[in-house]
């Protein structure tokens, strides 16, 4: 078994050998990224056929010697083991120096040490069976992790921007504590019961994205972005729970039996197909409408459609067959 200052000397010249031309700091993305001297990785341990522990170890002793030279941890790989030895160690680890794709196992009963050094572009699943202490600290660091369970003993509350991009399962209940937003907020990762406020207000270039029935109970407003994603399984109106600006309806389909209604504004320049129908709310079209792209059946809620003088309204000849237009404007 080698002395351990004998595997600092093999490990530090190693690592010179590699690292000459790097800077002894660098900042990548929001995750900190030093010296290779300081690096503590399992690919890395491989490489030099070290123990995780072992690595950690030299890594310490690089700083102790540099203490410009904190260590930096990527945990892509890495078990329970190697995530309790950074853990046990986390005063030598940088600010936003925990980086990679790796699982927080629920057996590591403290998750505040990894969470409050793992930086925002790491990829981190939270193991299953954690405690409600565990989900306080979640919802203390809910920017540093990305994916978990959530069981029916257990939610959690976050902010849109909290939520945004978060792969969320199970049954217990999600809450979003935001009311208004004026950025990128996806929920559509979310299948968990997720309760939104009964008022939300898209601000500016905001952009909501969400399944269709993440919409129930709240009604969209404001002069950003409502993006619905994915298909209408039953019928659903959009006419007075989207009146934001601009309503995207992404990869949609309505199914068989299902009816979506929408004003002729919301459908315009839309894409949607299906067995389902595609409902447009009143008998008045003004300006320009173009529904060409919508395959599925086309009714109006109405019976009919008039198309004022100055409109135009495009419309596929099969949909129009099914139709009565009239009015002073083109179709």
């Amino acid at each position: 078994m080698k002395t351990t200052n004998a595997l600092n000397k093999l490990l530090l010249t190693s690592f010179v050998a590699v690292s000459a031309s790097a800077p002894a700091w660098a900042a990548e993305g929001d995750c900190y990224q030093g010296n290779t001297n300081s690096l503590v990785s399992v690919a890395r341990a491989a490489q030099l056929n070290v123990s995780f522990s072992q690595l950690m170890d030299a890594a310490i002793a690089n700083y102790n010697s540099n203490p410009d030279q904190p260590v930096w941890v990527d945990l892509t790989g890495a078990n329970s083991v190697n995530i309790i030895t950074v853990s046990a160690n986390i005063d030598f680890v940088a600010l936003e120096g925990i980086s990679g794709t790796f699982t927080l196992p629920a057996s590591i009963s403290n998750f505040y040490p990894i969470l409050q050094k793992t930086c925002y572009a790491a990829n981190v699943t939270i193991g299953d069976g954690f405690s409600n202490a565990q989900v306080a600290t979640l919802q203390e660091f809910i920017l540093r992790w990305d994916a978990a369970n959530f069981p029916a003993d257990k939610s959690l509350t976050g902010s849109a921007l909290g939520l945004h991009n978060k792969s969320i399962i199970g049954s217990g209940a999600i809450t979003m504590s935001s009311s208004s937003y004026d950025g990128a907020c996806d929920v559509t990762g979310i299948t968990a019961p997720l309760s939104i406020p009964s008022s939300f207000v898209v601000n500016g270039e905001g952009n909501f994205t969400l399944r269709p029935l993440q919409i129930a109970g709240t009604t969209f407003s404001g002069t950003g972005t409502t993006t619905v994603k994915g298909a209408f399984a039953a019928s659903q109106s959009l006419v007075s729970s989207v009146t934001t600006n601009t309503l995207v309806l992404a990869n949609s389909s309505v199914g068989s039996g299902a009816t979506l209604t929408v004003t002729p504004a919301q459908a315009n320049n839309q894409s949607v197909s299906g067995a389902g129908t595609v409902s447009l709310f009143g008998g008045s079209i003004s300006g320009s409408v173009s529904v060409a792209e919508i395959s599925a059946d086309i009714v109006s809620s109405t019976g009919s459609f008039s198309v004022n003088e100055g409109g135009e309204f495009t419309i596929t000849a099969a949909n129009a067959s099914n139709l009565s237009i009239s009015g002073a404007g083109a179709t």
